[in-house]
C-alpha cells in the first residue's frame, strides 16, 4: 500500500529549519554570485564597467570564447581576468544546479502519477506533486532572482535621478532611451539575465498558485501563519541591517563611488524624483524621507538602504509556502485538523534527507542547492 506520505516523498523532503536557513543563504549566494551593481563613476558611461565581477554580455561571452579557444584568457590584468572568470564559472555553475533541481521536480512529478495503487486516486497525487513543488529549493531561488531584478532597476532609478538633478545629460541621454527592463538588463548582464528570467518564467507563476492553493490553510491556522509571518519579518530586518554592514567591512570601500554633495534644494528634487518615479519609493505618509541614511549605505554597499530592505523581504516568504501549502494538502484530502497540522510538522528530520541523498546525484545536487 503506498501512503500519501510515501508518494510525496515528504520524510526526505527538508525539514523546515533547513528551509528557513535556505531563505537566509539563497538571497546571500544570489548577491555575491550575480551582483550586487556597484556605485557609478563620473568618469565612465553606466552601460559599462557598472559590477566590480565584470557581469556584462560583452565580459560574459568574452571570457567563454577565451576559455575555448584557449587563447588570450589571461592577456592584460591576469588578477582581474582571473576574478572575472571564475565569477563566469560561479553563473554557470548557478545556472545548472538550478536546472538540475527542476530536472529533479518534474522526475518526482512523472513518479507520483506513476504510482498504481487504489489508495492514491488522482486528487491525492495532484495534492502530493504540489506538496513537492512548494519545497523546491528552486522557489527560492527564484524569489531571489526576482529581487535581484528589482535590486538592479533601485539602484540604476537611484543613479539616473541624481544625474538628471545634477544636468549630467552626456550620461543621463545614455540610460534615459530605452526602458527600464532593456536598460536593467544592460547593467545586468547575459549569464545574469538568463538565470533570472529563466526561473521568473517558470518558478515565480508557480509560487503565485502555490500562494492562492494555501490561502484556506492560512485562514485554517492563522495562529501559525501569524508566528511564520512575525519570523518571516523578522528575518527580513535582520538581514537587511547586517548583511550590508558585512558586505561593506568584507569589500571595504567601492571603486568608482558616485560621490556627490547635493544642497538641500537638489535633495528635495531627487526625493520628489523617486516618490514618483517607477519604484516608487518610500510610503506616502512618510514624515521625512530619510534621503541621507539612503546615500550613505549607497556610498558603502553600491546600493540604497530602501532596495536592501526589498531584497531580503521576498526569498524569505518562500518558507511560509513549504510550510503551509503540506497543511493545505492534507486538509484537501480529509485529513483531520489536528492530524494535518501534526503530521506536517512533525514529518520531516535532517537524518532521513540526508540518507535520501547518500548514492543519488540529482538529491545531493538538490541538497546543495538548498543551503545555498
Amino acid at each position: 500500500m503506498v501512503t500519501f506520505v510515501q508518494a510525496a516523498g515528504l520524510k526526505s523532503l527538508s525539514p523546515y529549519w533547513l528551509l528557513w536557513l535556505s531563505s537566509i543563504t539563497k538571497p546571500i549566494f544570489t548577491l555575491l554570485v550575480f551582483g550586487p551593481p556597484s556605485n557609478l563613476s563620473k568618469n565612465r558611461p553606466p552601460t559599462h564597467h557598472w559590477t566590480e565581477s565584470g557581469d556584462f554580455v560583452q565580459d560574459d561571452v568574452e571570457c567563454l570564447v577565451r576559455l575555448g579557444i584557449g587563447t588570450g584568457v589571461w592577456i592584460g590584468d591576469w588578477k582581474q581576468k582571473a576574478k572575472n572568470l571564475a565569477g563566469v564559472m560561479a553563473k554557470l555553475a548557478a545556472l545548472a544546479m538550478a536546472l538540475s533541481s527542476a530536472i529533479s521536480d518534474v522526475s518526482e512529478t512523472i513518479a507520483i502519477t506513476s504510482i498504481d495503487s487504489e489508495d492514491m486516486d488522482m486528487w491525492s497525487k495532484f495534492n502530493c506533486i504540489v506538496i513537492v513543488w512548494s519545497t523546491s529549493s528552486n522557489i527560492a531561488s527564484a524569489l531571489s532572482a526576482a529581487a535581484l531584478w528589482m535590486l538592479y532597476m533601485q539602484t540604476l532609478e537611484f543613479v539616473q535621478y541624481h544625474r538628471e538633478v545634477m544636468n549630467e545629460r552626456e550620461y543621463v541621454d545614455v540610460i534615459t532611451g530605452d526602458t527600464w527592463r532593456i536598460k536593467t538588463q544592460q547593467h545586468m548582464g547575459f549569464l545574469s539575465s538568463i538565470y533570472v528570467w529563466s526561473l521568473c518564467a517558470t518558478y515565480l507563476p508557480l509560487t503565485i498558485l502555490l500562494c492562492l492553493y494555501m490561502i484556506p490553510a492560512c485562514i485554517a491556522y492563522f495562529y501559525i501563519a501569524l508566528v511564520a509571518m512575525l519570523v518571516w519579518v523578522l528575518t527580513t530586518q535582520f538581514l537587511a541591517e547586517q548583511v550590508p554592514k558585512l558586505l561593506s567591512h568584507l569589500r571595504g570601500p567601492v571603486d568608482g563611488a558616485y560621490a556627490v554633495n547635493l544642497d538641500d534644494e537638489q535633495k528635495e528634487q531627487v526625493i520628489k524624483k523617486l516618490r514618483d518615479g517607477d519604484q516608487k519609493w518610500g510610503t506616502p505618509d512618510d514624515a521625512k524621507f530619510d534621503y541621507d541614511a539612503e546615500k550613505e549605505l549607497f556610498d558603502a554597499t553600491g546600493i540604497p538602504k530602501e532596495s536592501w530592505g526589498q531584497y531580503f523581504t521576498w526569498p524569505s516568504f518562500s518558507v511560509l509556502v513549504a510550510l503551509l501549502v503540506p497543511m493545505a494538502a492534507r486538509l484537501y484530502c480529509g485529513h483531520g485538523y489536528v492530524e494535518a497540522m501534526t503530521q506536517t510538522l512533525q514529518e520531516r528530520q535532517i537524518s532521513h534527507l540526508v540518507a535520501a541523498a547518500q548514492g543519488k546525484v540529482d538529491k545531493m545536487l538538490d541538497l546543495i542547492w538548498t543551503v545555498l
